[in-house]
């Protein structure tokens, strides 16, 4: 629970010091702001980072993972996190910034910890930025 909590809220703070949106009338909680959050935090932790994981685990088979591995595994759960969130061209500021103040924690968290941690974090800080911002 304190991973997930503390991995949450520094990252969620962090999203509201990187958001460019101001604070609207619709701050403030509203119960879908949570579900809205829960859907985020499943469905990206899931489907882009376990799945791609689980993906690399079976291509290395019972060998251990090597450092060159790691690092492409990583890459591999954590490209596809952050591409989601830039519809068109992005700038390769915001996507190396994306990449290793959101992509790379969650990433670790799951890597290191479990899936839990990194779905618990990933709610908690889209949570933070949904009150925060009016979603």
């Amino acid at each position: 629970m304190g991973w997930i909590s503390g991995a949450g809220i520094v990252l969620g703070r962090l999203n509201l010091g990187l958001g460019s949106g101001s604070v609207n009338d619709a701050a403030g909680f509203c119960l879908i702001f949570l579900f809205d959050a829960l859907r985020a935090g499943l469905f990206e932790e899931i489907l882009f980072c376990t799945f791609l994981y689980a993906f690399c685990v079976e291509v290395a088979g019972k060998k251990k993972f090597n450092h060159i591995q790691t690092f492409f595994c990583l890459l591999i759960m954590i490209l596809p996190q952050v591409l989601i969130h830039f519809p068109g061209m992005a700038e390769i500021g915001s996507l190396l910034v994306m990449t290793v103040a959101f992509g790379l924690p969650f990433a670790l968290l799951q890597w290191i910890v479990d899936l839990t941690s990194a779905v618990g974090a990933r709610t908690l800080a889209d949570l933070i930025r949904f009150i925060t911002f009016g979603a």
